[in-house]
């Protein structure tokens, strides 16, 4: 089978795949067009919404304009505020394989002429976003979610939560300690945490204090033990990996060199729970605005949208269509049985936040074009 109609048999695969999983949302009558309404008295909060939205991207932009700082890659802020909205487009719209993290790489690579530095530098970005939005939802549980952690599948996912905060947390710091103090105090410091966390597993008998040592002895091996081009070395050695293990061995090393700020790695955190926080302030404002039969309140939505959002990173087809949707309406259900619509709701909120970004798709045509003819970009 040619590779063109490969791609076109994928594409079809996961149009189909989008439209079951929407076809069923409607039969259950989970998405019901009478809720798309704006309600009465609603127009300020779907305005508030948006604006929410639109600084929530362009906060995005700023945190990963700081990361490329960090990498040394110097671009100016409007160029990357603008990349960003077309990478958020993409991120919602694209079936096929251009998402977001493609479209912000291609522009920073070409023009900036440092691949390598730029793919280290959007790698990053991902880590750190991904890092702030399992803080902000382990923050929501806390909150909001003790009640429910009965069920069996919310506890669960709990346990692997906190189990992947504690490897992200324990990587950078055991990172941190190897840059400053050797490997052999970082293996120290990641080896007594993990005991740290043992001791108390035995002592409350909890799952969870078994998840966040599995993550803190992962973070250790890999920090402690590992060399920051172990990877690329050991791709170097296959044949047909070999120019791709090169590559990633100099992305790898630029990561390590970032690693070393670590001041300016907790600023962009922050600034990435600021920018998570966004979108769940940007939810509740439109779930005021809809015609819902009852306002949610916002210890629901700050409940629903953070586990939904953790979802979301998953490689789902068309972006998690149907399937989020499905996922929100199911975590709003638990939150508050009495109200119905979440699908809906959050379906609204995608539906936004297409519109809102569709603002970047200007600027990726004309630096499309520019490419085409040769020109430099922006």
């Amino acid at each position: 089978m040619r590779a063109e109609h490969r791609r076109v048999l994928f594409f079809l695969l996961k149009a189909a795949v989008v439209g079951a999983f929407l076809f069923w949302l409607a039969r259950r009558g989970a998405l019901d067009p009478r809720y798309f309404a704006i309600a009465s008295g609603g127009l300020g909060w779907l305005l508030l919404g948006l604006a929410c939205l639109a600084a929530s991207i362009s906060l995005t932009a700023v945190r990963y304009w700081l990361i490329l700082r960090m990498f040394r890659v110097r671009q100016p802020l409007p160029f990357v505020l603008r990349t960003e909205f077309a990478a958020t487009f993409f991120n919602l719209c694209s079936l096929g394989p251009l998402g977001g993290d493609v479209v912000r790489l291609y522009f920073m690579a070409r023009s900036s002429g440092k691949g390598l530095a730029a793919a280290g530098a959007t790698m990053t970005d991902r880590i750190v976003g991904l890092l702030a939005l399992l803080l902000l939802t382990l923050a929501s549980l806390a909150l909001t979610g003790v009640d429910y952690l009965a069920e069996p599948v919310l506890r669960d996912a709990v346990v692997l939560l906190s189990g992947l905060l504690a490897g992200a947390v324990g990587l950078a710091l055991t990172a941190a300690v190897r840059l400053r103090l050797g490997r052999v105090a970082a293996i120290c410091a990641g080896g007594a945490a993990a005991a740290a966390a043992v001791t108390y597993s035995l002592w409350a008998e909890t799952a969870f204090g078994w998840s966040v040592a599995a993550g803190l002895a992962a973070a250790t091996v890999c920090a402690g033990g590992f060399q920051a081009a172990f990877v690329g070395a050991l791709l170097r050695r296959i044949g047909r990996w070999g120019g791709f293990g090169e590559k990633l061995d100099e992305t790898l090393a630029a990561m390590s060199d970032a690693a070393g700020h670590p001041r300016a790695i907790a600023g962009v955190l922050g600034l990435a729970l600021v920018q998570q926080a966004g979108y769940v302030l940007a939810m509740l404002c439109l779930a005021w605005a809809m015609n819902l039969p009852a306002r949610p309140d916002a210890g629901s939505i700050f409940f629903a949208t953070p586990l939904t959002f953790i979802l979301a990173v998953l490689p789902l087809p068309g972006a998690g269509l149907g399937f989020n949707e499905a996922a929100f309406d199911s975590l709003l259900a638990l939150a508050a049985p009495h109200l119905a619509g979440g699908a809906s709701l959050y379906l609204f909120f995608r539906a936004w936040l297409i519109a809102v970004s569709f603002a970047g798709i200007p600027f990726y045509l004309f630096e499309r074009r520019k490419s085409r003819s040769g020109g430099p970009t922006s």
